[in-house]
């Protein structure tokens, strides 16, 4: 007879969380030092990290918790898509 063992996998929202408010603020932090009136790649990898990162975990959840850590992560990478492509839009459009 076999012995069905359950196997839980741990619940990672915390982590989440945590990485996405940091993704997030450091970009916030990082991003008007870099701001200028011409495009600047360095202006341009601040404002991408949190794109990135809130659109990837909509890919990577596994528990209810986690699911709404990456819709919230994926309202923030929404947020920062404006200054990720304004920028360049209006530099290369001159």
């Amino acid at each position: 007879m076999q012995s069905s063992a359950i196997v839980s996998k741990a619940d990672r929202w915390l982590l989440f969380l945590i990485l996405t408010l940091t993704v997030n603020v450091g970009s916030a932090i990082l991003w008007p030092v870099f701001v200028t009136d011409a495009f600047r790649w360095d202006m341009f990898a601040a404002s991408v990290g949190p794109v990135i990162w809130g659109f990837s975990l909509l890919f990577f959840y596994r528990t209810k918790r986690e699911r709404y850590v990456s819709w919230f992560a994926a309202a923030g990478a929404i947020c920062w898509l404006f200054p990720t492509i304004g920028p360049p839009i209006e530099y290369w459009g001159r």
